[in-house]
């Protein structure tokens, strides 16, 4: 048997794409243990702050607000111009009743949507291309959950 050890940020997104998936198909304990193997990997920051983000909505889904606050903030921190990682969490702060919160995450996730166009961000590596996908119907939904805190 031959034992291959990928690059780190291939494996860690092999473990997020997977962690979307089981999150998707209702495996929610799944998609967080798939987070949890890549944030151990430590991979680049766009990867970490994606696998923060998923594993954030997956305890969103499963009514754990303010622990899924605390992986959008750390999302947040490791790639502070996208969007929908302040959506997210401006999602779980209204859930949660922080509507002042949750309406300056809001107005910041429409504000760096209109600033990228709605373009994907991409990254590039030696080996490696992650790209990060912006959400077509991202700018409806934000402008609707903003509706909402009215």
């Amino acid at each position: 048997m031959i034992r291959l050890k990928p690059q780190k940020d291939i494996l860690a997104g092999a473990y997020l794409n997977r962690g979307e998936a089981k999150s998707d198909l209702g495996d929610k304990k799944g998609a967080i243990e798939d987070c949890n193997a890549v944030i151990d990997l430590k991979p680049r920051n766009i990867i970490l702050a994606a696998a923060y983000n998923v594993r954030g909505e997956t305890k969103s889904d499963q009514g754990d607000n303010q622990d899924s606050i605390t992986d959008y903030n750390k999302a947040i921190l490791l790639a502070p111009d996208y969007p929908e990682f302040y959506y997210d969490r401006g999602v779980a702060n209204a859930d949660l009743g922080w509507t002042r919160e949750a309406e300056a995450d809001l107005k910041k996730a429409l504000k760096l949507l209109k600033q990228t166009n709605g373009t994907s961000k991409l990254v590039d590596g030696e080996t490696f291309t992650f790209h990060l996908d912006v959400r077509s119907d991202l700018e409806a939904d934000i402008e609707k959950a903003l509706r909402n805190l009215e």
